[in-house]
């Protein structure tokens, strides 16, 4: 299997985590939170898998950053296709990149914006775990 494939692979289990968590909380008291970090995760995917660094981050959903506190929430369906739409547009662009180049347009090998953006996904999977299952301070949580 080639690398490209393979970290591809890993992506489509940390969206399909994605979809699965924002799918079985629908009825959690803590909903909304788990939406925004759910919000969150998908539009930095979004933003870190392009060849270029967008001018304004934000993503597909929204002018300047919905995941925010205080913003509104977004529709399940929305959030959904959203997960869903980057997924398959970061399964497009891991197909075309080279990942043995030392250098891209955001100032780094793509490697380590790869397996950045991947360590983020992760580290906000077990946050929401941690704050579906109680353990989460929620006030740490806002201060993304």
């Amino acid at each position: 299997m080639k690398p490209n494939a393979e970290i591809a692979g890993q992506f489509d289990r940390m969206f399909q985590a994605l979809l699965d968590v924002h799918q079985s909380t629908r009825s959690h008291p803590e909903r909304r939170e788990v939406s925004r970090v759910c919000l969150h995760t998908a539009e930095a995917l979004e933003n870190y898998m392009s060849d270029v660094p967008p001018p304004n981050y934000g993503g597909r959903l929204a002018k300047g950053i919905r995941s925010r506190p205080g913003t509104p929430e977004v529709a399940d369906a929305e959030l959904a296709a959203c997960i869903e739409g980057t997924q398959q547009d970061t399964r497009r662009y891991l197909e075309t990149l080279d990942l043995t180049s030392e250098k891209d347009a955001w100032g780094m090998p793509p490697l380590k914006r790869v397996l950045y953006v991947m360590r983020h996904t992760q580290y906000h999977l077990g946050q929401i775990s941690r704050l579906v299952d109680g353990t989460y301070d929620i006030n740490k949580l806002c201060q993304l």
